[in-house]
């Protein structure tokens, strides 16, 4: 899905952590309605869907917690320990000069440069991703890190939607399972726990 980079590979397992979850519920289901063209990119459409949902009752600020802590629990796999281990295809294993294979050298740029290719999404949020992402990188909610720059800006929303999407499907991509991360989050919020 999403045409990202071969060289990024992982071996799942489970991880453990607290996150503060705001609305996940919302958020999954927000994620859910989305749709994706035959080489799997996002449709621009579906954002009418996404829309009605960001604007739909319920409390924005509780939906926007609930993408966070989608965002910060995909970036928990790719940690340290975490359930991902990255690799990269052209490192050697013992080369010094190798960047270090961990989300903030290899995941946080590959979502930022699907964000810059995804033209319709409001450019001017990329940099803000690009903040949220590395907070995240380094074991910081992401929602948190953005609330203290003030209030949020209307047109902040569906880049985090995507922002969420995108790792997801790099989750999914790199596991060679489409809707596998948004399985796992179903499987928690109906059963509240992964098998």
């Amino acid at each position: 899905m999403c045409g990202w980079p071969g060289s990024v590979r992982y071996r799942l397992v489970m991880v453990e952590g607290e996150f503060s979850t705001g609305d996940v519920g919302r958020a999954y289901l927000l994620l859910r309605s989305l749709d994706y063209d035959e080489d799997g990119e996002p449709i621009e459409d579906s954002n009418e869907y996404a829309q009605v949902l960001l604007d739909s009752k319920g409390d924005q600020e509780e939906l926007l917690q609930g993408l966070g802590t989608l965002i910060d629990v995909f970036m928990s796999l790719f940690a340290p320990g975490g359930a991902i281990a990255l690799t990269a295809d052209d490192d050697e294993p013992d080369d010094e000069d190798a960047p270090p294979r961990d989300a903030l050298n290899m995941i946080v740029p590959a979502v930022v440069q699907k964000l810059t290719q995804t033209t319709w999404l409001p450019q001017e949020a990329v940099p803000t991703m690009a903040g949220a992402l590395t907070a995240s990188a380094l074991g910081r909610s992401c929602y948190q890190w953005r609330s203290h720059y003030g209030p949020w800006h209307s047109w902040e929303f569906l880049p985090w939607v995507y922002t969420a999407l995108f790792l997801a499907s790099l989750i999914d991509f790199s596991n060679d399972k489409p809707g596998f991360a948004l399985d796992l989050v179903e499987q928690v919020l109906l059963e509240g726990e992964p098998a």
